[in-house]
């Protein structure tokens, strides 16, 4: 068995969990950055606030939720 199985997402779904792992730590942090900018701009703004912090993380395999079966259900 693999010690450290891949995960294959979307930058999105990988972005969100990685700032759910991020709330409530590290909340003395911050960053300035232009209101327009880029989106390789905001990601080097952040890695750039983050000042070499690196903490653990576990990636989890995408939400198997069928949205339109539960669209159609009204959820």
């Amino acid at each position: 068995m693999d010690s450290n199985p891949t995960r294959t997402l979307h930058p999105r779904d990988v972005l969100r969990q990685l700032a759910e792992s991020m709330n409530g730590e590290h909340d003395e942090l911050s960053l300035t950055m232009p209101a327009y900018t880029t989106w390789r701009s905001a990601l080097q703004a952040v890695e750039s606030a983050l000042h070499g912090i690196d903490e653990p993380l576990i990636v989890f395999p995408h939400r198997n939720i069928n949205r339109r079966a539960m669209r159609e259900l009204g959820l």
